[in-house]
């Protein structure tokens, strides 16, 4: 083929693609607006923050070194529960989705033999 035949196809495809109105929207203005959309939504991402509810029942040393170190990350807004209060009731009188238990740690048993 030759430049002249390829050219003329060119100007072609542009003319007959430039007629065709929603083929432009499609592939101009819509990626466009797509992209403004998403942006707008997740923009605030890392900003969030999300409350959480903690009961401590092990109440050792690592476990508190855990809570402190969910709260220092800054995506958590840590609300301690009492470990005397049952956390199901808890959760359903106060409508919480999510609270999280750390369970009393079991001692490991040596074995002898």
């Amino acid at each position: 083929m030759s430049p002249r035949v390829i050219g003329a196809n060119l100007v072609v495809s542009i003319k007959t693609f430039s007629r065709e109105k929603s083929a432009m929207f499609f592939t101009i203005a819509f990626p466009i607006i797509l992209i403004l959309v998403f942006g707008t939504i997740f923009l605030d991402q890392d900003k969030m923050s999300f409350a959480l509810y903690v009961q401590d029942l092990d109440q050792t040393n690592a476990s508190a070194q855990f809570v402190t170190t969910l709260a220092r990350n800054g995506r958590f807004r840590i609300t301690t529960v009492d470990p005397a209060i049952n956390a199901a009731q808890y959760a359903k009188d106060n409508k919480l989705n999510l609270i999280l238990v750390i369970p009393r740690a079991t001692r490991a048993r040596s074995c002898e033999g």
